[in-house]
């Protein structure tokens, strides 16, 4: 079960409760979610409305109110996603007869989730070897995105690959670089544009609301070099290098310096600006650098930029 909070800004004033938290469920949760299934929360009384169990759909929402909804699966019965991503060579960055690089598109998680429907990165490129004739492909995966992050994912398709490779994750010995869309808490006076954030990290809470903060005793090392290419006000367009791979290290580095990503629900990032479409969290996996796990030399291999990241950053700094 999945507990939310949400605050109604001024453009959902005066609507529906029904289609203002069905929107709202639908952006919070991995498959979306439908206003049948908001009705059944309402009918059994899991939403309350400042406070109050409410459960009639049709009140309107007033600016500045509170809802809080359990996203119960006894309710509405478990997410069922059976959308397939079918990769084309242009997702394709590099393949040889060892190592694959895919451009993983946002909301297709990397590998199995506990939903047998839901597709994700692993089977998809199976399927895409099977298609180009290779018999009973073999597919292995050392690094994860999340579901909400686009670029480059890097998979063995040898057995003779997969120990090295994931040995050069595991030691560290791949430069990653990712590109982030930020909105500051407040206009940035931080004078260096290149600085590098340290701590360690733990998880709290659970479920989708599952969290890595900074800890001062426990967690995990993490470090995460940052450079603001551009900046406009509060808007800033940055460079992320992390140099150790904890779950959710650059969201969470990037939101305890005040600095969420548009589109991160879950770390405080701007979710909705009036005449402004933010659909996807704006963390992309730019560019990855290892050396080949078999043969000589390195791989290196680069995703483009979304056209989204520039409309998006002149969209919000107007």
């Amino acid at each position: 079960m999945a507990e939310f909070t949400f605050q109604f800004t001024l453009n959902e004033h005066g609507q529906r409760l029904d289609k203002a938290l069905a929107r709202r469920l639908n952006k919070a949760l991995e498959g979306g979610f439908s206003r049948n299934k908001t009705k059944k929360l309402l009918d059994a009384g899991k939403v309350e409305y400042n406070g109050r169990v409410e459960r009639f759909g049709s009140r309107n929402v007033e600016y500045d109110d509170i809802v809080r909804v359990e996203v119960d699966e006894e309710v509405v019965g478990s997410p069922k996603s059976t959308r397939r991503y079918d990769l084309s060579d242009d997702d394709v960055l590099w393949r040889d007869d060892f190592v694959i690089a895919v451009n993983k598109p946002v909301g297709l998680p990397s590998q199995a989730t506990r939903d047998p429907n839901r597709d994700h990165l692993v089977a998809a490129v199976k399927r895409y070897l099977s298609w180009r004739g290779v018999e009973d492909p073999y597919v292995a995966i050392h690094h994860r995105l999340d579901v909400g992050t686009s670029g480059v994912v890097v998979l063995a398709v040898h057995r003779r690959a997969n120990k090295r490779l994931g040995e050069a994750f595991e030691s560290r010995n791949v430069d990653k670089t990712y590109r982030a869309l930020a909105v500051a808490d407040e206009e940035m006076r931080r004078e260096e544009s290149v600085w590098t954030v340290e701590n360690h990290l733990d998880e709290r809470g659970s479920g989708s609301q599952t969290r890595q903060v900074p800890v001062e005793a426990g967690g995990d090392y993490a470090r995460t070099e940052l450079e603001v290419k551009r900046r406009r006000g509060r808007v800033c367009e940055l460079v992320a290098r992390p140099h150790t791979g904890r779950r959710h290290q650059i969201r969470a580095h990037l939101a305890g310096e005040g600095m969420p990503i548009v589109g991160d629900r879950r770390y405080g990032g701007l979710m909705e600006k009036s005449g402004v479409n933010i659909d996807r969290m704006m963390l992309h996996a730019h560019r990855l650098r290892l050396d080949h796990p078999v043969a000589e030399g390195q791989i290196e291999v680069e995703s483009p930029i979304p056209q989204q990241f520039d409309e998006l950053f002149d969209r919000l700094a107007e």
